[in-house]
């Protein structure tokens, strides 16, 4: 099941679209393969996998708030991509459907990893809001990415309250996703013979629809085989931090034993005169960001 669950998220990723798993056919322990969920605690306030309700396919994923949060948190299903995209300009674009919600919309955040910081923000809702009740919505926007981009965040996201549903997503090149240009040749005249043909057997014969499927097999095979042998190099890197982890959280078990049997009597100099002070830690890049301000913006 799980290498039929990479299969269904390799096929759907192929072509030109950059996310994986962008329609959430792909699911795993009641939830859609290779995306995050942020909800910031609250009664009524959810996200989750919808089998009811979907533009296409079996699934898509939802966000409710039953009432607006004081501050809001920008609840929203995220999905980050590492492949340099610097100065590329993307399509960004989705189907979204609502019911009494006041925003829904994508996201498009570019990041810089040290110092983390937002580069770029984008909207679907600048040009095209989808808010009450609306049924499925196709929404799109062009985003340059700055050269500095070490990474970027699609975000599925609602504002205030109501209910969003999110799918069919895509971040594409937006040179190759263009449609292609209709055939201007004149009615009753030639085309122009020298184009490259279909590829024929020696026999002059087009290739047979078997063959052209066992080839489609043998690249489909190739791409399992490479995402396999990602997973396990993914694996054994995780493994490998979580044991430096659990060595990290020993020895500073170790250390705060030690200095609770070094603690001083009532009264006695304490027996660190100097602090040191805290490191500053970056927000997690998974945790939403509101939208940023202009004077955040470079």
């Amino acid at each position: 099941m799980e290498t039929l669950s990479i299969l269904v998220m390799i096929l759907t990723a192929a072509g030109n679209n950059l996310l994986m798993n962008p329609g959430f056919e792909s699911v795993r322990d009641n939830a859609p393969a290779r995306w995050d969920l942020f909800v910031m605690p609250r009664e009524g306030c959810r996200g989750e996998i919808d089998e009811e309700t979907a533009h296409e396919g079996l699934y898509s994923v939802k966000l409710h708030n039953e009432t607006p949060y004081d501050k809001e948190p920008a609840n929203n299903w995220s999905q980050g991509i590492t492949a340099n995209l610097r100065n590329r300009e993307l399509r960004v674009s989705g189907w979204i459907k609502t019911q009494g919600a006041t925003e829904a919309a994508f996201w498009f955040q570019a990041f810089q990893r040290s110092p983390l910081r937002i580069l770029a923000f984008e909207s679907t809702a600048r040009d095209r809001p989808v808010c009450g009740d609306t049924d499925w919505t196709e929404v799109e926007m062009r985003v340059t990415v700055p050269n500095e981009t070490d990474f970027v965040m699609l975000r599925c996201v609602l504002l205030g309250e109501g209910t969003a549903w999110f799918d069919g997503l895509a971040v594409e090149d937006a040179r190759r996703s263009e449609p292609e240009k209709p055939d201007q040749t004149p009615a009753g005249a030639v085309k122009d013979e020298t184009s490259p043909q279909p590829r024929t057997d020696p026999k002059g014969a087009a290739p047979s629809q078997s063959s052209v499927s066992l080839e489609e097999l043998r690249t489909s095979r190739q791409a399992l085989a490479d995402a396999n042998r990602t997973l396990r190099e993914l694996n054994t890197s995780l493994l490998a931090q979580i044991s430096a982890l659990q060595a990290e959280v020993e020895r500073l078990r170790q250390e705060i034993q030690t200095i609770r049997l070094q603690e001083p009597v009532r009264g006695a100099e304490p027996p660190f005169a100097t602090s040191i002070p805290w490191p500053e830690m970056p927000v997690p890049p998974l945790v939403p960001h509101a939208e940023p301000s202009k004077e955040e913006l470079p």
